[in-house]
């Protein structure tokens, strides 16, 4: 759920908040955790194992790294096709989000399966996991919309989020496939911190500031003279600097 909170922070220079990014990114999570269920428990019935568990988690970790590198210059690209603004939040959603939150997804199945001790007790540890999921998940949306993303910025959530993900995975390493698994996305994750450049411009127009409040994404760009602040994917207001008691039409 936290990282679904983040998806919207994500969209919301693209495409703002309306009902159309909701709908996409709900739909995304909930397609990639159906398909995760039935993935995980089919392979959690095959391999039993907590580095197979490990493995998985390392490589929802580097899933969620897109998000954080190239998320910018893949919602621009897919505004240049001309696409109406829903299918181009869907596809931008599915893009960045329907791998991380797949993976994440199979983790349950896992840990029901490894849980199952005797046949007597599954009912009781499918409802106990089950009810942890919940409360992580209440937790995760709480924790992130409450206090995290007023404090933080996105980046550096989704950064957190992917290293949390990658500790999970080193503490279940029991092999040697598994710790070079884990190993690769720690450099993966390192590599992406070093290697990602910040936007300089949005649209051609010098990037002033950026930052994430409660209630939108806010940027403040200047071309020329004309300096604008924008909510989310909307222009706000505008100001001359050289007459700034004049007004500005955007």
């Amino acid at each position: 759920m936290a990282l679904e909170i983040l998806g919207s922070r994500v969209l919301a220079p693209h495409y703002g908040s309306s009902v159309y990014v909701w709908g996409s990114l709900i739909s995304t999570f909930l397609l990639a955790l159906s398909v995760g269920y039935a993935l995980g428990g089919r392979i959690a019935d095959r391999q039993p194992r907590l580095s197979v568990l490990s493995v998985t988690l390392s490589a929802a970790a580097v899933m969620i790294l897109p998000s954080f590198v190239w998320s910018e210059r893949l919602l621009s690209a897919l505004g240049t096709l001309g696409w109406n603004l829903r299918w181009s939040a869907l596809a931008g959603a599915v893009t960045l989000f329907l791998p991380p939150s797949l993976a994440l997804g199979m983790v349950t199945p896992f840990a029901v399966r490894l849980g199952i001790r005797r046949m007597e007790t599954a009912g009781t540890v499918s409802g106990g996991f089950s009810a942890l999921s919940t409360a992580g998940s209440i937790l995760g949306t709480l924790a992130a919309t409450f206090f995290l993303i007023p404090a933080l910025p996105v980046n550096t959530l989704l950064v957190g989020l992917a290293a949390a993900l990658v500790l999970c995975a080193g503490a279940l390493i029991r092999d040697r496939a598994s710790a070079t698994v884990c190993a690769l996305a720690a450099a993966a994750l390192g590599t992406a911190i070093v290697a990602r450049i910040p936007p300089g411009s949005i649209g051609g127009e010098r990037l002033i500031l950026r930052r994430d409040t409660p209630y939108h994404h806010i940027a403040v760009t200047q071309l020329d003279n004309v300096r604008w602040m924008r909510f989310d994917a909307w222009t706000q207001s505008g100001v001359n600097l050289a007459q700034p008691n004049r007004s500005v039409a955007g």
